[in-house]
């Protein structure tokens, strides 16, 4: 299974080599554990599926390309296959009681119970257990563990019937929207809130339980966030550059000026992005460029490769091929 754009890539863990399971349906079920390493996240994703045909060609994807043979390859992948958003939520609620932390034990090997007796499983916590378990016993059994998660995650989510309060914030101290404040004391006075936020750990309150076990077990979203639904944000700056206080959450809804004021930072944050990724690109363009001068090193770096190839034929010149990159370019 291949990478889920259209657009080449670069990055062979993006390339997971799955035994197939055939369905009724005319869908493509992609595994949750590798969705984020082949970063699918199910907005109108591509995939290309490739079969080897040969049996040492099936062999040699089962050596190089499965979960199992990448990550005894390379253990950073680890962090790629730790669970999230309701998976990890069910995670995190399970670590709430004994028996939950006992078969959370179980599964990951390992004696938890002093561990979360006063606190809850996060995703750093959890990638912790899963390193130590893969030092001891290899990625065979981290992923039938990881998998054993998945499962039990989801079905606790499933059950709990989890929602979002739509009248959250009723526990947080809310602003009176119409004090003229600046923006610095409006974001003290957030500041204080995500303290008030972060410290809180009654995950059972009815009000702000559920996103706040969502943000602190790492599940999904952060502090700010949360804050973003009840309260309000940080303040941002206009059209003519002037500081706007977002005074309102979305369970409350902005104001028009919010609103607009919000367009304009989000705006500017993706044209920062698309530079940032610009940069980026061209640091790699010219880390990765030929050095060599031949006719295909030249072509390469050219932005218009057909005067190159033209002026070559003209010249009768012949490439030796003597380089990696040109050899690479042939052959494909």
């Amino acid at each position: 299974m291949g990478h889920p754009e259209s657009r080449p890539t670069f990055d062979v863990r993006t390339f997971v080599a799955c035994h197939p399971v055939r369905y009724p349906d005319s869908a493509l079920h992609v595994h949750p554990l590798v969705s984020r390493q082949v970063q699918a996240d199910f907005d109108g994703d591509q995939v290309a599926v490739f079969l080897p045909l040969s049996s040492v060609a099936q062999q040699e994807a089962a050596n190089r390309l499965t979960a199992v043979a990448q990550l005894a390859h390379n253990p950073a992948l680890l962090k790629s296959l730790l669970p999230s958003h309701e998976v990890m939520w069910g995670l995190a609620s399970m670590s709430l009681t004994s028996e939950g932390r006992d078969e959370l034990a179980t599964i990951l090997d390992a004696p938890l119970a002093d561990t979360l007796s006063d606190t809850i499983l996060t995703q750093a916590l959890l990638l912790e257990q899963l390193q130590t378990l893969l030092l001891r016993t290899g990625p065979e059994q981290v992923l039938q563990a990881l998998e054993r998660l998945l499962r039990r995650g989801f079905e606790r989510a499933r059950l709990a019937g989890i929602s979002i309060n739509p009248f959250i914030g009723s526990s947080v101290r809310q602003p009176d929207p119409e004090d003229a404040v600046s923006a610095e004391q409006w974001s003290d006075w957030l500041a204080e809130q995500a303290e008030y936020l972060a410290a809180r750990v009654d995950y059972t309150d009815p009000d702000i339980g559920t996103p706040l076990l969502t943000v602190k077990s790492g599940a999904l979203g952060d502090i700010a966030h949360l804050l973003a639904l009840c309260a309000g944000q940080e303040a941002v700056s206009d059209i003519h550059g002037m500081p706007v206080a977002i005074k309102h959450g979305y369970r409350t809804g902005l104001t028009a000026q919010e609103l607009y004021a919000l367009a304009i930072e989000a705006r500017q944050s993706f044209a920062d992005v698309l530079q940032e990724w610009d940069v980026i690109g061209k640091q790699i363009k010219a880390q990765n460029r030929t050095k060599s001068y031949h006719v295909l090193g030249r072509a390469m770096c050219s932005s218009h490769p057909g005067m190159v190839f033209a002026h070559a034929a003209l010249q009768h010149e012949v490439d030796p091929l003597i380089d990696t990159d040109s050899r690479l370019f042939v052959g494909l």
